[in-house]
């Protein structure tokens, strides 16, 4: 079957019935044979700021043999496009892959979280841990329509499997800037070869996590990221890394983001360009990961961030559907004189320096309200 990039802490399945605190896995769960962003480093809170690890909180009944239980996992990666959108792959979300990892037991419920926490390796080793201090819940969220796990039984370099999804928060973040999806004006410089940059929280050893034992201890749930290059360009998907030098994906960074730094006049350069999905074939993480491309979804993502203001899901509709880069740039001189002619000559009872000053500060709210018009 096709290897998705899901977390193994996800999927650990059968939760043993013992003291709070202990656990262990049956046989029959998913092993873990992976690593996560390979040949990657740690983060620090200055790098790949607008990733996010997507936490799962899911009520599993065992029936008879265990009652229900309640766990907690690292789920995925995903990366903020508004203050309260998340974007990620489709694969995350779906109940068919959730079933898939739980195993033995039937899920009852399941709620997501985001957290920007860059260490959340104890959930690895606790399921039962509590949610981090800043996990902000998902109110809703959306997988494209056309995905089916079914359809990603049989990889081999990159497809058309529809892997992309959005989280809608039930809260504004203020702490991060939004990354900014790659424009259709410059796909053209998403190039073989290219450089880009890469994040997740995925497992870092092929070591443990058979049964009756976790992972060892920070071996999964720490964000990483690394350099790497784009290594083949598909129709819907690419390839990021390459052979066992490359940095490149694996699981647990599902959904998680690439960048891509491009030539613009926009003052901020970097895009997000692809979406961490699956395997490139039955060598698993060898040959590094498939992303889907965000260009070719950036209609699908426009409407669905359109449609879910409209229909009161999102709380932050300053810009209905996704943000373009002019939304956060410095304004020019010519922008600053088109403003004040719709406004007061502040500049007759202020210096021309605190005018200026003003005028930018106040011209950024004008700007961005005029975004939505």
């Amino acid at each position: 079957m096709s290897r998705f990039f899901v977390l193994g802490g996800l999927l650990l399945a059968s939760l043993s019935c013992g003291d709070e605190g202990d656990w262990a896995l049956e046989p029959g769960s998913v092993e873990h044979d992976s690593q996560s962003i390979i040949n990657g480093s740690v983060c620090d809170a200055s790098m790949a700021t607008t990733a996010v690890a997507i936490m799962a909180d899911i009520s599993i009944n065992f029936g008879q043999w265990a009652g229900v239980e309640q766990v907690r996992a690292v789920a995925c990666t995903g990366t903020v496009i508004g203050p309260d959108t998340v974007l990620t792959a489709a694969h995350c979300v779906d109940e068919d892959v959730l079933k898939m990892g739980i195993g033995m037991g039937d899920i009852e419920s399941v709620e997501y979280y985001i957290s920007f926490a860059e260490d959340l390796s104890a959930y690895s080793q606790n399921p039962r841990t509590p949610l981090p201090a800043d996990a902000v819940r998902v109110k809703k969220w959306v997988a494209h329509p056309d995905f089916s796990m079914r359809r990603m039984m049989s990889i081999s370099g990159p497809g058309d499997f529809y892997d992309i999804g959005l989280l809608f928060l039930e809260r504004e973040l203020s702490a991060v800037e939004p990354a900014i999806v790659i424009t259709n004006s410059e796909v053209s410089q998403l190039r073989v070869g290219s450089p880009v940059f890469i994040a997740g929280w995925g497992m870092q050893t092929a070591e443990g996590g058979g049964w009756g034992r976790p992972p060892p201890q920070g071996s999964a749930g720490i964000k990483r990221c690394a350099q790497s290059t784009i290594n083949e360009i598909g129709g819907a998907e690419m390839q990021i890394g390459s052979d066992a030098r490359s940095s490149r994906k694996c699981h647990g960074d599902s959904g998680g983001p690439t960048y891509l730094r491009v030539e613009t006049e926009s003052s901020r350069k970097e895009r997000v360009v692809g979406i961490t999905s699956h395997a490139y074939d039955q060598s698993d993480c060898a040959k590094g990961g498939v992303d889907t491309r965000v260009d070719v979804w950036r209609t699908w993502i426009n409407t669905e961030m359109s449609e879910h203001c409209d229909d009161g899901t999102r709380v932050w509709c300053d810009v209905p559907g996704v943000i373009p880069p002019s939304y956060y740039d410095i304004p020019t001189s010519a922008e600053l004189e088109e403003f004040a002619g719709e406004g007061c000559d502040c500049s007759q009872t202020s210096p021309v320096s605190v005018w200026v000053l003003l005028m930018g500060i106040v011209w950024m709210g004008w700007r961005r309200r005029r975004s939505c018009a």
